[in-house]
């Protein structure tokens, strides 16, 4: 089986089938290795990624540990229930610091 831009080729049977949606190298139908630009590959196939995960060259990678949302592996943008931003992560709010509108205030003296 040899796999070439945008399609790939059968050997078995000479035929040649188009790789699945927005995939520009594939092995298979369903098995898509590299994606079209501004598509993330997520369990073997092509898509925009995903919540919980960022693009990443032409993968999707999960965000950081409690990150509803993030633009990369250091920068939430949402967080998951029951956690603050604070210095771009998602976490418990520390001591001093209280949970308003998924940012961690600190307590004004």
């Amino acid at each position: 089986m040899n796999s070439c831009e945008g399609i790939f080729l059968l050997s078995t049977s000479i035929k040649i089938i188009e790789c699945p949606q927005f995939c520009e190298i594939c092995t298979d139908f369903n098995t898509c290795q590299i994606c079209e630009f501004g598509f993330g590959l997520h369990n073997g196939s092509c898509s925009i990624c995903p919540d919980g995960t960022y693009l990443s060259g032409t993968n999707c990678i999960e965000c950081p540990e409690n990150c509803e949302t993030c633009t990369d592996g250091n920068t939430c943008i949402t967080c998951e229930e029951g956690f603050g931003l604070l210095n771009n992560l998602c976490i418990t709010c520390p001591d001093g610091y209280y949970l308003s509108n998924d940012t961690c205030l600190g307590f004004v003296l």
